[in-house]
């Protein structure tokens, strides 16, 4: 399912690690801008722009 700006806030203000995914890949979220996420993967450097719709959690 995928995820709604309300979630990526929640996971951002949270004090748990949520299992967030792009593409079967785990990301973390870094920060937001309009609907689109600044997401970190954990085997490359350089965050990218997502859409917020594209994340999801299992």
């Amino acid at each position: 399912m995928p995820m709604k700006k309300e979630r990526v806030f929640e996971i951002l203000n949270g004090s748990q690690i949520q299992d967030v995914f792009y593409q079967d890949k785990p990301v973390w979220i870094q920060d937001i801008q309009g609907d689109q996420a600044i997401v970190g993967f954990m085997n490359a450097s350089d965050p990218r722009k997502i859409a917020i719709s594209e994340l999801y959690e299992k």
